[in-house]
């Protein structure tokens, strides 16, 4: 909730214009959980359908944890750069070449896909439909290199990775452990 305010607080009309668009999302998130979990059933609500109070709770919960989740992405995007980002999730994505993952390859990838939506955000009208969107033609002549900055990781940094994952690994040796 802390996070949600922050971000309200930084870019206010940006960020209501994007929970102003996932309206649809809160309302059918809210009205899954209530009707679908099991509890105590709200007196007096007209229809065949009744939700249930522990239903409701649950729904109003998970759309507040997806709104810190937007508000905390809302908040990375806004102090970091898209290179930086880049980067990051680079080495966020390191280990699964373990397992085989191009990381390289997926984090190019990834890159060349925001600065193609953002291209296409900056150049259409806001009223233009996303499917005449798609059958635009694509430069694709236009080759520019997609270089992955080298992180500098200073003290705080280690500190703050360090702190969290000693947080998880104790979250989960709890949870295996009751």
């Amino acid at each position: 909730m802390i996070v949600s305010v922050l971000a309200m607080l930084v870019k206010n009309s940006q960020f209501l214009r994007i929970l102003k668009r996932m309206r649809w999302l809160w309302l059918s998130l809210l009205l899954i959980y209530a009707l679908s979990t099991p509890g105590e059933y709200m007196m007096n609500f007209p229809g065949p359908f009744k939700p249930t109070f522990e239903g409701f709770n649950a729904g109003v919960m998970q759309a507040a944890r997806l709104c810190a989740a937007v508000a905390c992405l809302h908040l990375l995007v806004l102090t970091s750069k898209k290179e930086e980002l880049l980067a990051a999730l680079y080495y966020l994505l390191l280990p699964l070449k373990l397992f085989g993952l191009k990381v390289e390859r997926f984090a190019a990838r990834l890159y060349l896909t925001l600065e193609y939506a953002e291209e296409i955000a900056t150049q259409s009208k806001v009223n233009v439909h996303f499917l005449q969107l798609l059958h635009q033609p694509m430069d694709i002549n236009n080759e520019k290199p997609v270089e992955i900055q080298q992180l500098q990781l200073k003290w705080s940094d280690k500190f703050a990775i360090l702190i969290l994952l000693t947080t998880v690994l104790s979250m989960l040796f709890f949870q295996f452990n009751q």
